[in-house]
C-alpha cells in the first residue's frame, strides 16, 4: 500500500465524521431557521445570542462555521461551548431532561443520550 492510498478504515471514519458534521450543521441551520422566524430576526436589529454545546473533534469546523454564520447575520451570536463526545452526551441528556439544554447542539443517529431516535416523539 502506498501512502496515497487511504484505508478502509480511514475512508470509513472520514465519513463517519462528514455524516456527523453534516447532521449538526444541518440541526444548526434548523434552530437558526426557526429561532430567526420566531423571534423576526430578520427585521429586528436586536441582538439575539444562542447557546450551543458541540463536539470537540471537529471544533476548528464549527468555529469556521459560526464566523462565517455571524458575518452574514450580525444581530446573531452563537456562544459556543465544545466538548468531547462523551461528556456531551451525558450533559446534553442531563440538560434535556432538566429543561434547561442548550439553544443548539450536536446529535447523532440511534438510541444514545443525543441519538435522534432517542429525541424523537
Amino acid at each position: 500500500m502506498t501512502a496515497e492510498e487511504p484505508t478502509i478504515e480511514s475512508e470509513t471514519t472520514m465519513r463517519k465524521t462528514k455524516a456527523l458534521f453534516g447532521l449538526a450543521l444541518g440541526c444548526v441551520v434548523l434552530a437558526l431557521g426557526a429561532v430567526s422566524a420566531s423571534a423576526g430576526v430578520s427585521r429586528s436589529k436586536d441582538v439575539v445570542t444562542l447557546n450551543a454545546t458541540l463536539v470537540n473533534t471537529v471544533q476548528n469546523a464549527w468555529e469556521q462555521t459560526i464566523q462565517t454564520f455571524e458575518e452574514k447575520y450580525p444581530n446573531i451570536h452563537i456562544n459556543a461551548t465544545y466538548l468531547d463526545s462523551t461528556s456531551l452526551a451525558t450533559l446534553i441528556g442531563t440538560q434535556l431532561q432538566a429543561g434547561n439544554a442548550p439553544d443548539i447542539f450536536t446529535g447523532g443517529p440511534g438510541v444514545g443520550p443525543t441519538g435522534i431516535a432517542t429525541l424523537a416523539p
